[in-house]
């Protein structure tokens, strides 16, 4: 079991025990503030997707003695986007939420959103809006690329169903290539929407992949 650790040596360090087997996907970008957020309890965290499941640590001081969560993809029914309770509150943040399956093995606090903030500086929130333009095709391709899998499943299991046929071929985007594309991207320059939006669509994709 190797344990890796994120933001060292700044005063939010956390770090990670994995598992066998697990290889980390994405890490929260610097400039990006995620939050979990449960009634009026709402603390800081570090999320980080690897290609077992969705982990948030808590990040320092952590006074209240949260835990650390475990959203396994076989645990999860999908990543769903929240909105937001006025048009002010969009442009500062942007909100998601995890449902999950009935029992598993995943470790979290019921209920609750995450909520993610930009750094709001000028040139960051200038820099991110130009991503949001360049990067609005990828998500749209990854997008279709799950509802073309889908589709084409339910293609294949009619034919089977109507040609009398033992077995059909199920058709899921693959975890490798996803792993490969995260890890090739400036979450840099990703505004607070885009990250939650990439957010989503990556957990979806490794939720369809790992039950497919």
């Amino acid at each position: 079991m190797a344990t890796v650790k994120f933001d060292e040596g700044t005063k939010i360090e956390t770090s990670l025990d994995l598992e066998d087997g697990e290889v980390i996907i994405f890490v929260k970008p610097p400039k990006n503030l995620i939050a979990r957020n449960v009634g009026f309890k709402t603390w800081n965290v570090t999320a980080i997707i690897t290609n077992k499941r969705l982990v948030t640590i808590p990040q320092p001081p952590n006074k209240k003695n949260y835990a650390v969560e475990s959203y396994y993809f076989k645990d999860i029914a999908s990543a769903n986007q929240e909105r937001a309770a006025s048009k002010s509150q969009e442009a500062m943040w942007g909100f998601f939420s995890i449902s999950m399956k009935s029992k598993g093995n995943s470790s979290f606090m019921e209920g609750g959103k995450f909520m993610v903030r930009m750094d709001l500086g000028l040139m960051s929130f200038l820099k991110s809006f130009k991503a949001e333009i360049d990067e609005g095709s990828v998500l749209a391709k990854q997008s279709w690329a799950i509802y073309s899998a889908d589709m084409q499943t339910r293609e294949n299991y009619s034919k089977a169903q109507s040609s009398g046929a033992s077995h059909y071929v199920e058709v899921s985007p693959n975890l490798s290539k996803i792993a490969a594309d995260a890890q090739n991207k400036d979450y840099s320059k990703f505004g607070h929407n885009q990250i939650r939006d990439y957010i989503i669509s990556l957990v979806n994709q490794c939720v369809a992949t790992v039950n497919a």
